[in-house]
C-alpha cells in the first residue's frame, strides 16, 4: 500500500504535481528531506531532472519501496526520453515509470543550479535559433528557456493517476 507521494523540488513544478496527484489520490505529500516515513515502506516518488537523472531518486530507493517513479522535466513527452530515462533511473524491475513535463524558471533557481541552468538554457537558444524552422515541440522548448514558462496542468498526470487506480493497491 502507497503511503506517501515523496518528491524534490528544485523550481516547484514538481512540488505542484505532487500535490495534485496527492488530491487525485487522497496519498500524504511529502519533501524527501522532510518526510518521516518508516524504513522501506512503499512509495510514489517524483522528482526533477538534471542530466537524465532523477534528483533524489537514488536517496529515496535507499529509503523506500519505490513502486511508482515520476520524472518532471523541460522537454514534451516521448517514448524515446521516456525508455531512455526509465533505463537509467528505474533501479527495481517493480517500479513504475512515469514521465511529465513540468516547465522552467531561471528565477525561480538558486546556487548552482541556477548557474549550470543559465548555461544550458543559453546554448539550447543557441542551437534552437540557429535552425531554419522549429517544430512545434521545439518552439515550446525555446520559449521555456527564452521566458519561463510552466506546462504543469492536472491532466499531464494521467498515466499514474490511472497506474495508481489499477495497479497500485494490487501490489
Amino acid at each position: 500500500m502507497i503511503k506517501a507521494i515523496v518528491y524534490t523540488s528544485a523550481a516547484g513544478h514538481t512540488k505542484e504535481y505532487a500535490e495534485l496527484l496527492g488530491k487525485k489520490t487522497g496519498v500524504k505529500v511529502v519533501a524527501l528531506d522532510e518526510a518521516d516515513l518508516e524504513s522501506g515502506c512503499e512509495i510514489i516518488y517524483m522528482g526533477w531532472l538534471f542530466a537524465g537523472n532523477i534528483k533524489g531518486c537514488a536517496k529515496a530507493y535507499k529509503k523506500y519501496t519505490v513502486r511508482a517513479l515520476c520524472a518532471v522535466g523541460m522537454a514534451p513527452p516521448s517514448e524515446t526520453l521516456t525508455a531512455n530515462l526509465s533505463a537509467k533511473n528505474v533501479k527495481d524491475k517493480h517500479t513504475a515509470f512515469f514521465y511529465v513535463q513540468g516547465g522552467f524558471d531561471l528565477q525561480k533557481l538558486s546556487g548552482l543550479n541556477k548557474f549550470i541552468m543559465s548555461l544550458k538554457a543559453k546554448s539550447i537558444r543557441k542551437n534552437l535559433e540557429a535552425k531554419d524552422s522549429l517544430s512545434p515541440e521545439e518552439k515550446s522548448v525555446l520559449k521555456m528557456v527564452s521566458e519561463g514558462v510552466s506546462v504543469v496542468q492536472e491532466s499531464n498526470l494521467a498515466g499514474i493517476t490511472e497506474w495508481y487506480r489499477t495497479k497500485a493497491e494490487n501490489i
